[in-house]
Formats: structure tokens, C-alpha cells, sequence
């Protein structure tokens, strides 16, 4: 999930980056930028910035996330919220099915994101410093669907009052850099789950 104003950006999500934390699991991960990362901005708590909860939640940025969704079995979903509460834009997740406030990024680190954001966008990323991509999602292109490729569900929005709605499809745009290799279907926005979409593809693609 990525949120912002001008240059101002905040993204949180899970991801695998063996750079990153020297393994291959699956991470809860959060970054966040004042210039898009120009002289501002880090992920998880590698500069100071991100301000966790007290006590603290059983999930942090930077932490392993289990389980995770079996090839054709179960499919496990966790939610992430992005909301700007008394200024500020705290993060919060459902790691165990019960909503937990990981913590926030002060408003003061910002200038445009200080009031609110302005584009929100879902999806996935996916680089290499080898050349040849790496997987995207599952693994799987999006036309794969259920129970195989990687989806996004119960999309919504807040607005200024706190209320949570999805977002019309007319006024949502597919952006896909790498449509040889990865992509996305369509967004759609169900009677009961908000917004959903269907991303991901192979590893090994060169762009």
C-alpha cells in the first residue's frame, strides 16, 4: 500500500529482500519519504522516523509474517490500514484477526502528508540487482486467479471524517512498467469486500 502528497510517501505492506534483511521470508515492512528519498526517509526503524506502540504490537516492521497462503490451499489475508489519526499516521494490522496499532509516523516529518494524501495506490513491486526479475506476488500471473495468484481485497479509502469506502473503478488507474513480465486485472469493487484486483508473475524475466 503507497499513499502521497507531492514528493511526501508512505508505503507498508510485505515483501521479501534478501538485501534487505538477509533471509527469504516474508516481512511486514514500512517506508516513508519527506523528498522522495532525496535526503528524507528509510525503511522499517533504520533512521529515526517510525515510532512504535507501547507496549508493543506482535508484529513490527521489519518482522517475519506466518503463515502465508499454500499454491491451490489455504489462502491467508492480513490487512493493512494506513490512518491519519490526531495529526498523525499511525499503522495498523490484523496479524492474529484482531486490529493492532503498530505504531505511527509523526506528521511533523512531513509537509504535504501533515493534511492528507492525495493519490493511494495497491499493488506490487519487484527488482533485482542481478538483471532477471524476481517472482512478483505468488508467482503466478493475475489471470491465474483464485487460490493461485496474489490479489489485493476490501480496498477502501478513508475520508476526512473517518469513513472507509472503495474507490469507484472510474477513478482508478492500472499503471503496469513491466506488462511482459508482471500485471494486473482489473480493478472491481464487490458488493461486500470494497475493491480487488488480481497481480503478480514469474521470476526470472528480464525489462
Amino acid at each position: 500500500m503507497w499513499l502521497a502528497s507531492g514528493n511526501n510517501q508512505i508505503m507498508s505492506g510485505f515483501m521479501v529482500s534478501p538485501e534487505q534483511y538477509n533471509d527469504t521470508d516474508l516481512h511486514f515492512f514500512v517506508s516513508w519519504t519527506a523528498d522522495g528519498f532525496n535526503a528524507t526517509g528509510c525503511m522499517d526503524t533504520d533512521c529515526q522516523g517510525f515510532v512504535g506502540s507501547t507496549p508493543p504490537a506482535s508484529v513490527s516492521p521489519g518482522s517475519t509474517v506466518t503463515p502465508t497462503s499454500v499454491y491451490h490451499g489455504n489462502q491467508t489475508e492480513y490487512t493493512v490500514t494506513i490512518l491519519q489519526v490526531a495529526g498523525n499516521w499511525s499503522l495498523i494490522v490484523d496479524p492474529s484477526g484482531e486490529n493492532e496499532t503498530v505504531g505511527y509516523l509523526p506528521g511533523s516529518l512531513f509537509t504535504g502528508l501533515a493534511s492528507n494524501a492525495t493519490v493511494v495506490g495497491w499493488g506490487g513491486n519487484a527488482q533485482s540487482s542481478s538483471g532477471a526479475g524476481p517472482p512478483m506476488g505468488s508467482g503466478h500471473g493475475p489471470d491465474e486467479g483464485d487460490g493461485v495468484a496474489a490479489y489485493v481485497a476490501s480496498i477502501a479509502v478513508y475520508d476526512s471524517k473517518g469513513n472507509a469506502t472503495a474507490p469507484a473503478a472510474g477513478n482508478v488507474t492500472s499503471l503496469t512498467d513491466a506488462g511482459d513480465c508482471y500485471g494486473a486485472s482489473d480493478y472491481e469493487v464487490g458488493k461486500d469486500d470494497g475493491g480487488f484486483f488480481y497481480y503478480g508473475g514469474p521470476q526470472g524475466c528480464n525489462h
